[in-house]
């Protein structure tokens, strides 16, 4: 937004891709030292995928047939970004026991695979197979990840919320969101009626906070 907002206020005439970068080079200049997925969010509400290779990045727009109702929840609780994100580098560049080793296999094979399969799913706009998709990554997450972070992964708000059984009737899966923690969540909802009663459930009986986003057309 900051990026953003200099860009028009000034007159820049930077690219989208432009943006993204002077808001990656800023953040790298913090504590948190995020990576470039972040940036993402300078499309908007528009579906992308984006793909990494090394430092290069490509960005590719993706159409859904039908639509796919998303719940994005900020779990009022705290996580350390920064020592997560040490402690699962720590299995790079070399693997040097079963754990390291499971974080290479997770963040490698397993994540394609997901995604490979995540990416066909949201284009046909299967909410059931996106849900699927989720409930896979977070237990393989689980797995792989906790190990080598247990301190910051073992993230017991995340969990008791996936594992609402209010919450379940309504959704089709959820998972953590980014390096994970007791620091965001995610749900495919079953219907748009699911999706704000889902809400409703969480905001209401459990003080945590929601945003509704709907990809595809409705």
């Amino acid at each position: 937004l900051t990026a953003r907002a200099f860009n028009q206020l000034y007159n820049l005439n930077l690219s989208t891709r432009d943006e993204m970068e002077f808001a990656f080079l800023g953040e790298m200049a913090t504590p948190s030292q995020c990576g470039r997925m972040d940036q993402g969010c300078a499309f908007g509400s528009k579906p992308i995928l984006m793909t990494f290779d090394g430092d290069q990045l490509s960005i590719e727009k993706i159409e859904i047939k039908s639509p796919i109702h998303l719940i994005i929840v900020d779990l009022n609780a705290s996580k350390d970004t920064s020592a997560i994100l040490s402690d699962l580098r720590k299995a790079y560049p070399t693997a040097t026991c079963d754990v390291s080793r499971g974080v290479q296999r997770l963040l490698g094979e397993i994540n394609h695979e997901i995604m490979d399969f995540a990416l066909q799913c949201f284009r046909e706009g299967n909410s059931e197979k996106v849900g699927d998709c989720m409930i896979r990554a977070q237990t393989e997450f689980d797995e792989y990840a906790i190990p080598a972070s247990p301190t910051n992964l073992t993230s017991p708000v995340l969990h008791e919320l996936l594992n609402n059984k209010k919450i379940q009737q309504l959704v089709y899966g959820g998972k953590g969101i980014g390096s994970q923690g007791d620091g965001s969540a995610q749900f495919v909802a079953k219907t748009k009626v699911d999706q704000e009663k889902a809400i409703t459930i969480i905001e209401k009986e459990l003080g945590m906070t929601c945003l509704p986003l709907t990809l595809g057309e409705e």
